[in-house]
C-alpha cells in the first residue's frame, strides 16, 4: 500500500544520500568480518550509516588484522601477506578520509601507514635482521599511544634512531648488511617525506627532532 511505498522510496533516498558509506561499510565487513561482533556489542543511539561506518573503521584499526606479532613470527612470506592486506584496506580508507565525519581516524590510518611502509622498506629487504627488527616493532607497538600523540615526524624519528642506536652497538656486526639496512632506511624515510611532508599533510617542523632524524638516516 502507500505506507509500503512511501518506506521504500524512503529507504532508496537514503541509500542514494549515503551510497559512499554503505559501499565503505560493506567493502569494511567484507575485509574484516570480525569485526561485526565487536559492533554488535556497542550500544549506539544513533545507528544510521555514518556512524556505523566509523565505527567498523575504528574496529578495523584495534583489530588483529593490523597486528604484526604473528607476522613477525612467522617470517617473509607472513610480512608479506600483512603488507598486502594493508594495501586492500588503504584502498578504502584513502577514500573515506576526503568526509569530514573520519577525520579522526587520519592520526591512527597514518601511524598504521608508517609502519606498513618500514616493514617494506627495511624489514621486508634485510629478513636475515628480522629478529632486530621485530623487538623493535614491539617496542613501537607498546608506545602506540604515545607517539600517534607525538606526531608523524616523532614516530619516524623514533624509528630511526632505534635503528641507528641498534646498529652503533653492534647488534648487527656484518658492516656490509649494516650499510644495507642504512639505505633500506633512507628509502623508506624518502617515502614518508613523499607521502606525509610535500602534500596537503605539511606539519609544524620541530627543528631538534629533524636534526636528530637526519643524524640518523645519515650517521
Amino acid at each position: 500500500s502507500d505506507s509500503l511505498l512511501h518506506c521504500i522510496i524512503a529507504v532508496h533516498v537514503t541509500y542514494i544520500d549515503h551510497k559512499a558509506y554503505f559501499v565503505w561499510f560493506s567493502k569494511l565487513i567484507s575485509l574484516v568480518p570480525s569485526i561485526l561482533s565487536n559492533i554488535e556489542k556497542h550500544t549506539m543511539q544513533d545507528s544510521d550509516i555514518k556512524n556505523l561506518t566509523v565505527l567498523a573503521v575504528k574496529e578495523v584499526l584495534q583489530s588483529q588484522y593490523l597486528d604484526l606479532t604473528e607476522p613477525l613470527k612467522k617470517g617473509k612470506v607472513a610480512l608479506k601477506g600483512w603488507v598486502q592486506s594493508l594495501y586492500e584496506l588503504q584502498q578504502i580508507i584513502e577514500s573515506m578520509l576526503k568526509e569530514r565525519e573520519l577525520q579522526i581516524i587520519k592520526v591512527q590510518w597514518q601511524w598504521v601507514c608508517i609502519i606498513r611502509m618500514f616493514v617494506e622498506h627495511v624489514v621486508l629487504k634485510n629478513e636475515e635482521a628480522l629478529i632486530f627488527f621485530a623487538r623493535r616493532l614491539e617496542k613501537y607497538s607498546s608506545k602506540k599511544e604515545e607517539l600517534q600523540a607525538a606526531g608523524i615526524l616523532k614516530l619516524i624519528a623514533t624509528i630511526l634512531i632505534g635503528v641507528n642506536q641498534g646498529l652503533q652497538k653492534g647488534k648487527i656486526p656484518n658492516v656490509k648488511q649494516q650499510a644495507t639496512i642504512r639505505e633500506s632506511c633512507w628509502q623508506f624515510f624518502l617515502e614518508v617525506l613523499s607521502a606525509f611532508c610535500f602534500g596537503e599533510d605539511i606539519f609544524i617542523v620541530d627543528q631538534q627532532l629533524v636534526k636528530n632524524l637526519l643524524d640518523a638516516v645519515f650517521p
